[in-house]
C-alpha cells in the first residue's frame, strides 16, 4: 500500500512539473493541457484528469487485448488465419539473422513498419473491430453546457449529463445478427453512428492508433509462439464459449473460475 502511495505521489509530483513548466513558459499549445489552464482548473483537478486518462487507457487496451486472446482460444479458424497473416508480414519486412546479432525475442516483430501494421493486417483488424463490439460495456457520458436540449422526449437541463451505452448499437441484433456471437466476417456497417467502439461524431480515442497496434503486437506474439485454446473447470475445451458480462463494467470477463486458457509452446516458435 505504501509502494502504491508513493508511486502515485511520484506521478503527480511529475504531472504538476509539467503544468508549472507550462503556466512559466507562457507559450500556448493547441492541446487537452492548454483547454483546461484557460479554464483555470487548478492542479490537483488536471492531475486528476491526466492520470485518469492514462489508467482508462491501459485498462481498456489491456481488457480488449485479455478478450482478444479469448476469442482466438475459441476460434480456431481465426487463429490460423490470424497466424499465416503474422507469418506473411514477417517474411515481407523481417530483416536477416546474422550471427554477430543477437536479436530480442520482439527484434522480428519490431521489424514491420508501422504502416504494414495498420494497413496490411485486415484479419487483425477485424478481429479487433469485433471484440470491441461484443466485449466493450462502455457509457458515453456527455455534460450538456447550455441551453436546455430536447432529445428522445426528455428535456436535458444545464448542466446535466445524457448517458449512452454502446450495448443500444453494439447489441443491436438488426444491425448485428445474433448480436453475442463472435463473427469478424460480419459485413461492416455504413452508418457513421451503428459501431462507436472507438467513439463518435466529435469525440474519438485519441488513442486509437496506439491501442491497435498493442493489440496486434500482443496477439501476434501469443500466435506465434503457443498452442493456445479456452478450456472450462475441468479442462474440457469450452463448451459453449464464454459470453461477455456486460454487467461488469470494468472487463466484462465472466465468473471467477469458469474458464481457462490453455497453452503450450509450439515447436516451431518463431520468437
Amino acid at each position: 500500500m505504501l509502494m502504491k502511495l508513493r508511486a502515485t505521489k511520484q506521478i503527480y509530483d511529475l504531472v504538476v512539473s509539467k503544468i508549472e513548466f507550462r503556466e512559466k513558459s507562457g507559450v500556448l499549445h493547441d492541446d487537452t493541457l492548454q483547454m483546461l489552464l484557460d479554464s483555470e482548473a487548478d492542479h490537483f483537478m488536471i492531475v486528476g484528469f491526466i492520470m485518469g486518462l492514462l489508467i482508462a487507457g491501459a485498462r481498456s487496451t489491456g481488457t480488449t487485448a485479455s478478450w482478444l486472446i479469448t476469442f482466438l482460444g475459441c476460434h480456431p479458424e481465426w487463429r490460423t488465419k490470424a497466424r499465416t497473416e503474422v507469418q506473411s508480414l514477417l517474411a515481407s519486412h523481417s530483416y536477416p539473422i546474422t550471427s554477430s546479432f543477437a536479436p530480442s525475442a520482439a527484434s522480428p516483430l519490431s521489424s514491420i513498419p508501422l504502416a504494414a501494421w495498420e494497413s496490411s493486417a485486415p484479419i487483425l483488424d477485424a478481429l479487433i473491430r469485433e471484440t470491441l463490439r461484443i466485449a466493450q460495456p462502455h457509457v458515453a457520458m456527455r455534460r450538456n453546457q447550455g441551453p436546455p436540449i430536447t432529445i428522445g422526449g426528455k428535456t436535458l437541463p444545464t448542466g446535466g449529463f445524457a448517458i449512452y451505452p454502446f450495448s443500444d448499437v453494439h447489441l443491436n441484433a438488426e444491425l448485428y445478427p445474433d448480436p453475442l456471437t463472435f463473427d469478424p466476417a460480419r459485413p461492416v456497417q455504413k452508418d457513421d453512428f451503428a459501431y462507436i467502439g472507438w467513439g463518435g461524431g466529435r469525440v474519438n480515442c485519441l488513442g486509437t492508433r496506439l491501442a491497435k497496434l498493442e493489440m496486434k503486437l500482443i496477439a501476434a506474439m501469443f500466435l506465434l509462439n503457443f498452442e493456445f485454446h479456452i478450456v472450462d473447470a475441468e479442462g474440457s475445451p469450452a463448451d459453449p464459449h464464454p459470453q461477455p458480462n456486460w454487467n461488469d463494467t470494468l472487463m466484462c470477463k465472466p465468473a471467477n473460475g469458469s474458464f481457462f486458457l490453455d497453452y503450450k509452446r509450439r515447436e516451431d516458435a518463431s520468437l
